[in-house]
């Protein structure tokens, strides 16, 4: 809305560039209103690419924030005492309070906790890994208990940030602002930041005349808050978290079986219509013209049929089911594999194959 139209220059944060965005400005628009059919063709498109797609996305950070990984260290809490993450503006004007800031939070958060070494407070760029910096701010933003959102300069990365870190984090975060900013004439009209500091209840703070050094309390005031939410060890969420939680609870998708999972992987590799296709055309895989590349994906492709198939049987015990989409799979997957295995291995493909005929 506002004017914009779809193909005109708009710029947008970094974390938002990847977002399919249209346009609803209802300006020169003759009846009936377009908005609403380009509104169902994008819900019906998603639905399509759903389908299609196995790691289909339409929002930024939704995949991120969800794929905590197989290993222990990937999802724990990064506690407090190592590590609090600070979300907020990479402007030059800011740089100056960004350094005072983290230091005397860092100075006051050594003497709560009465460890040896300060805790590195520290914004995502100032974190030495060579991960792409969006995954890695999502998984700091879901994992440090300790986490800061300064709204200084109104950066929409910032916002959306803390979005994610209100929704993802039962612990919340400490909210911080700059008072100045906040009496500049360019920010007060803004209504929205207003009723956010209603909301919110930001800390807030002043630098002094030149710049330099700002509000000597900022730094304890902000440690007895981190500390306050992470030893909250009885607290089941704050109430954005909460509304969250009712919504996902209703809402998330159900997770796929596992044989459809299983076939599913082995259709990205090697397509089931493919391998009734004896003409085999085409190429499904980016180096399907390497050999070695070509023959791992079928083999691989293969295992994954044949695991959801001996789940289908023995785990769900589809075979003995008189009729039914599951029998249908059971059957479909059966003769896939039998055909595929009379090469690799004579006795499991007989196996199959006579269960699969008797059913």
């Amino acid at each position: 809305g506002g004017g914009w139209e779809l193909g005109q220059p708009l710029q947008r944060p970094f974390n938002l560039a990847d977002l399919s965005i249209a346009s609803h400005t209802r300006e020169g628009m003759a009846d009936p209103d377009p908005r609403e059919e380009l509104m169902l063709k994008w819900i019906e498109e998603g639905y399509r690419q759903m389908l299609f797609q196995p790691r289909y996305l339409d929002t930024p950070a939704y995949e991120s924030v969800r794929d905590l990984g197989p290993e222990f260290r990937a999802w724990t809490p990064i506690p407090l005492a190592r590590e609090v993450i600070v979300l907020c503006s990479f402007g030059k004007n800011f740089y100056p309070v960004w350094l005072d800031l983290r230091n005397d939070i860092r100075q006051a958060l050594k003497a709560d906790l009465g460890v040896d070494e300060r805790p590195n407070v520290a914004r995502v760029q100032d974190v030495s890994t060579p991960q792409l910096i969006s995954q890695l701010l999502y998984e700091k933003v879901r994992r440090c208990d300790g986490c800061i959102g300064d709204w200084t300069h109104n950066s929409a990365s910032t916002f959306f940030e803390i979005g994610v870190r209100l929704a993802t984090s039962p612990k919340s975060l400490v909210q911080t602002v700059e008072r100045s900013w906040l009496d500049d004439d360019e920010y007060r009209k803004l209504t929205h930041i207003d009723l956010m500091r209603q909301l919110f209840s930001p800390l807030e703070y002043r630098k002094s005349a030149d710049g330099t050094p700002f509000d000597q309390t900022i730094g304890a005031r902000v440690a007895a808050q981190l500390v306050e939410l992470a030893s909250d060890l009885e607290s089941l969420g704050h109430p954005i978290r909460n509304t969250v939680v009712d919504a996902v609870r209703r809402t998330e998708q159900q997770r796929r079986s596992l044989h459809d999972n299983l076939a599913g992987a082995a259709d990205a590799l090697h397509h089931f219509q493919r391998v009734q296709d004896e003409r085999n055309t085409g190429t499904q895989s980016l180096f399907s013209d390497v050999a070695e590349i070509k023959v791992d994906s079928e083999t691989a492709a293969l295992d994954f049929r044949v695991a959801a198939w001996l789940f289908l049987e023995y785990r769900l015990n589809a075979g003995e089911e008189i009729d039914g989409d599951l029998k249908a799979t059971w059957q479909q997957l059966g003769r896939l594999v039998y055909a595929a295995l009379y090469d690799v291995n004579l006795d499991l493909a007989m196996d199959i194959e006579q269960k699969v005929g008797r059913g």
